[in-house]
C-alpha cells in the first residue's frame, strides 16, 4: 500500500512538472503582454477622455503585479524547486503582502469601473455628471490606501517558522502558534526527548530501571545525564537478565550510584557466582526493600551482617535453594534489623533439631508482617513469637515435632495480631487447639490449611464452636482447607455443619474444602468432582473476584462449577485428557478469562504436550508454563512441527519461562524451543542422566537459532563424575559454550 501511494505521488508530480513546463510559460507571457497592451490602449488620448479608462489602467497595473509576484513564484517552485519565501524573510513578507494586496486592488478596480459605467449610462443628467476624472483618481487612491493599510500587518507580524521537522513556512506569529500545535501534534507526542524532565520522571516510574538503562543510557548525553546526575530512585531487578547485560549494568549503574538504590530484587541462581553483589550491600544506605530468592544458604549469614546497618530497610525476602544449618542465628540477625516491617523467609526444611532459640528479654523486633515458608516445629513457635510483639499478620508452615518443657507458663498475648495463615502438617486438632489458646486469641481472620490429618473432617460442630467462642471471640473470617485424599464425605457430617454457629456468622461449608464467609477471599481455588456442590442454599455469589489461581481436576468438576473467576491469572490443569479438554473449552471460557492468564501448568501424564499446544492459541498472554512430561509416541518430530495447530501455537505465544519435569530425548527439548521461540529460562527437573549432557550441548550450540533468546538453563545430573567436572568449571569460572556454570545439589545451572 505504501509503495502504491508513493508511485501515485511520483506520477502526480511528474504530470504537474510537464504541465507547468508546457503551459505555464505561455500563460505567463500572455498575462504579461495582455497587461501591458491593456495599459497602453487605455492610456491613449482618445480613451482617456472617458473617466472609466482610469479604472482599467489601474486594473492592468494590478494584473501585471500579480503575474510577476504570484505566477513567477509558482514557476520557480514547480520547475526549479526554489522556495524563496522559506529562505528570505524580506521576500517572504513582500510576497505575502503583494499576493494579498494586488488581487484585492484588482477586484476594487472592477467594482469602481462598474460603478462608473452605471453613472455614465444613467438617464439623469446630474448623475451622469458624477462620472469625472477627479472622482476616478480619488476613489482609486482611497481604495488603494485602505488596502495598503489593511494588509500592513503582514510586514510586521509574519516570520519564517519550522512548523514541524522538514516543514518550513512563512506565517503570522499568532497563527503559527495555533498551526504549530495542530500540525505538529503528532510530532510532539512521538518525540520523547521534547518532554520536560518532570514528565519524564513520571513516565519512568512505571518502567523497570534496567529497561530504562538499556533504552536511554547510550541514547544521547542529555539522557545519560538524566540517569546519572538526577536523584531519581533506582530499583534493581536482575531476575531475568543475561550475564553480559548484568555486567554492564553492574559497572554503569549499580556500583557508581549505590546511594540512590532503594530496592533490590534478585531471583537469579547465580547470585555471587560472577559478581559479588552481597559484599557491597552495606553501602546501599537508601535501601528500603531487599528480595533475594534461590540463593545459596552459605551467603545468608554474611548478608544479614551486611544489611544490619541499613537505616531504611523495611522489607526483606530471603528464599534459599537448599537449607540453612544455623537457623537461630538467621532469626536473630533478622530480628536485629532496626526498621524492618515486612519479612518473608524460607530457610529450607531440615531433618535435624537445632539448639533452641533463646527467649526475647530486652531485644524486640519491629516486624509487623512475618511469613515463614519453611517448617517451624512446635518447640520453636513460642520462642520465635516472643521477639515480635508488634506482629499484625503471620503466616506459618507449622509441623509438629516435640513439646518444649522449658516454655514459660504464661501465654504470649499478641494484641495486634489479626490475620493468621497456618499450614499444618501432621498436626492433630488437639495440638492446633493448644496453639490457638496460647498465641492467637485476638485473631480476626484465620486461614487454615491442613495436610495429612483426616480427623479434621470428622470434627463435630460443638468442638469448633467451643474453640471459636471461647478462645477466638474476635474471629470474623474462618477459611479451612483440608488437603486429604478422600472419595466421599458422610452426608451427616455435612448437614451438621449448617448449625446456628455458621448461619449466624454467615459462614458456609464448601464440600470437602473450607469454611468461609460469603465474601470469598482465597487466592487459589481447586475445582474437584466433589468440591462444587454448595451446602448452603442461600449462597448466591457466583463471581469469586479474589481468586488468582484456579486448579482444575477433571471434566466433571468443570461441568458442575457454579463459579466464575474474572480475575484469575494462573491456571493448573490436573488429570484431564485432551479429548475431555476439547469438550470443555467452551465452558472454561465462561469460567476463566483466558486472555488474562499469564501462568499455565499442565499435569496430564502422556497428554501434557498436546494440551499445551491446544491451549496456547487461546492464551496469548502466558509468560510462564510448566508441564510434567513430553511424550511423543510417534517420534515423528518433523510431522508434529508441520501441524497447523503447532505452527499457530508457536506464532502467538510469548512464553519466556518453561519448566518440564521429564524429558527423555534431545529432540523433545528441541521441539519445545520451536514451540516457544521466545524462551529465556528453561528448567528440567527429572531428566535421565544420560540425556542431560546432550541436551546442554544441543541447546547451547552456537548453530542452534531456536535458543538465541535463552538466558539460563537448569538440568539435573546425578552422575558424580559429571557433577565433579562441572564443579571444576564452576570454581575455575570457566565458560561452557560462553556460559557460566554452577553446580548445586545435583543440578547444573548455566547462565549466559
Amino acid at each position: 500500500m505504501a509503495s502504491t501511494t508513493a508511485d501515485l505521488a511520483a506520477y502526480y508530480s511528474r504530470v504537474l512538472f510537464i504541465t507547468y513546463w508546457s503551459i505555464m510559460p505561455i500563460l505567463f507571457v500572455m498575462g504579461i503582454v495582455g497587461a501591458i497592451l491593456s495599459g497602453i490602449i487605455f492610456s491613449h488620448k482618445s480613451m482617456r477622455k472617458n473617466p472609466g479608462s482610469i479604472y482599467f489602467i489601474a486594473q492592468s497595473v494590478t494584473i501585471f503585479m500579480i503575474m510577476v509576484s504570484y505566477v513567477l513564484l509558482l514557476s520557480l517552485r514547480v520547475v526549479a524547486n526554489v522556495q524563496l519565501n522559506n529562505q528570505s524573510l524580506a521576500y517572504c513578507k513582500l510576497l505575502i503582502y503583494s499576493t494579498g494586496l494586488c488581487p484585492a486592488l484588482h477586484r476594487y478596480c472592477l467594482v469602481l469601473a462598474a460603478i462608473d459605467r452605471t453613472l455614465i449610462t444613467s438617464s439623469n443628467a446630474t448623475v451622469r455628471n458624477r462620472s469625472t476624472h477627479r472622482l476616478a483618481y480619488w476613489t482609486i487612491s482611497g481604495m488603494t490606501l485602505i488596502a495598503i493599510l489593511y494588509y500592513i500587518h503582514v510586514l510586521v507580524g509574519y516570520d519564517i517558522y519550522a512548523l514541524s521537522p522538514g516543514t518550513i513556512a512563512c506565517a503570522p506569529s499568532l497563527v503559527t502558534t495555533l498551526d504549530t500545535n495542530y500540525l505538529s501534534k503528532q510530532s510532539s507526542f512521538t518525540h520523547f526527548e521534547d518532554l520536560s524532565n518532570e514528565v519524564i520522571y513520571e513516565i519512568l516510574e512505571f518502567l523497570d530501571y534496567f529497561h530504562i538503562y538499556q533504552s536511554f543510557y547510550n541514547l544521547n548525553s542529555r539522557f545519560r545525564k538524566f540517569l546519572t546526575c538526577s536523584n531519581f530512585p533506582i530499583k534493581i531487578n536482575i531476575s531475568s537478565i543475561s550475564r553480559s547485560n548484568f555486567q554492564d549494568y553492574y559497572t554503569d549503574i549499580i556500583i557508581p550510584y549505590q546511594h540512590r538504590i532503594t530496592s533490590i530484587c534478585i531471583r537469579n541462581l547465580f547470585f555471587n557466582c560472577d559478581i559479588s553483589l552481597h559484599t557491597i550491600l552495606s553501602k546501599f544506605i537508601q535501601l528500603e526493600r531487599l528480595i533475594l530468592e534461590n540463593i545459596s544458604s552459605e551467603y545468608v549469614e554474611n548478608i544479614l551482617k551486611d544489611i544490619a546497618c541499613l537505616p531504611n530497610l523495611s522489607s526483606l525476602v530471603i528464599i534459599v535453594e537448599d537449607h540453612v544449618k544455623n537457623v537461630n542465628e538467621c532469626y536473630l540477625g533478622i530480628f536485629r534489623l532496626p526498621k524492618l516491617k515486612y519479612c518473608k523467609i524460607s530457610l529450607g526444611n531440615y531433618n535435624f533439631i537445632s539448639d533452641s532459640l533463646p527467649y526475647a528479654t530486652n531485644e524486640f523486633s519491629s516486624i509487623e508482617q512475618l511469613v515463614i515458608k519453611h517448617e517451624v516445629y512446635f518447640n520453636a513457635i513460642h520462642r520465635l513469637l516472643s521477639y515480635v510483639p508488634q506482629l499484625r499478620r503471620l503466616s506459618l508452615n507449622y509441623s509438629y515435632n516435640y513439646y518444649d518443657r522449658n516454655q514459660p507458663s504464661q501465654p504470649i498475648i499478641l494484641n495486634s495480631l489479626t490475620h493468621l495463615f497456618l499450614k499444618l502438617n501432621k498436626v492433630s486438632f488437639d495440638e492446633f487447639e493448644q496453639l490457638t489458646k496460647t498465641f492467637f486469641c485476638k485473631t480476626q481472620i484465620l486461614y487454615l490449611h491442613v495436610t495429612n490429618r483426616q480427623e479434621y473432617i470428622n470434627i463435630n460442630d460443638n468442638q469448633w464452636k467451643q474453640l471459636i467462642l471461647s478462645h477466638m471471640p474476635f474471629l470474623r473470617l474462618f477459611d479451612l482447607y483440608i488437603d486429604y485424599h478422600i472419595h466421599q464425605i458422610g452426608e451427616l457430617q455435612l448437614k451438621e455443619s449448617n448449625s446456628t454457629l455458621w448461619i449466624n456468622r454467615q459462614w458456609v461449608f464448601n464440600h470437602g474444602s473450607s469454611y468461609s464467609t460469603n465474601s470469598y477471599r482465597r487466592k487459589k481455588y481447586i475445582l474437584q468432582t466433589t468440591i462444587n456442590q454448595q451446602i448452603d442454599l442461600n449462597y448466591q455469589e457466583t463471581n469469586l473476584n479474589s481468586v488468582r489461581h484456579v486448579c482444575l481436576w477433571g471434566k466433571v468438576a468443570i461441568d458442575n462449577c457454579i463459579y466464575r473467576f474474572p480475575n484469575a491469572t494462573d491456571l493448573t490443569l490436573e488429570c484431564i485428557s485432551l479429548e475431555k479438554l476439547n469438550n470443555t473449552i467452551t465452558t472454561l471460557k465462561h469460567l476463566i478469562p483466558w486472555e488474562n492468564l499469564t501462568k499455565l501448568e499442565v499435569n496430564s501424564q502422556s497428554n501434557s504436550l498436546e494440551i499445551l499446544i491446544r491451549v496456547l492459541p487461546l492464551t496469548p498472554s502466558i509468560v510462564t508454563a510448566k508441564i510434567d512430561r513430553v511424550v511423543v509416541e510417534s517420534k515423528d518430530f518433523v510431522a508434529i512441527r508441520n501441524r497447523a495447530c503447532f505452527r499457530l501455537a508457536s506464532s502467538v505465544n510469548i512464553i519466556r519461562n518453561l519448566t518440564v519435569e521429564e524429558i527423555n530425548e534431545v529432540e523433545e527439548a528441541k521441539l519445545l524451543f520451536i514451540l516457544c521461540p521466545r524462551l529465556q529460562h528453561f528448567t528440567i527437573t527429572g531428566t535421565k542422566t544420560a540425556c542431560a549432557a546432550p541436551i546442554v550441548r544441543s541447546l547451547l550450540s552456537k548453530d542452534n537459532e531456536n535458543t538465541r533468546h535463552l538466558i539460563s538453563l537448569c538440568v539435573p545430573a546425578d552422575n558424580s563424575r559429571y557433577l565433579g567436572k562441572m564443579e571444576e568449571l564452576s570454581q575455575a569460572k570457566k565458560l561452557l559454550y560462553d556460559c557460566l556454570v554452577k553446580v548445586n545439589y545435583r543440578h547444573v545451572f548455566l547462565w549466559r
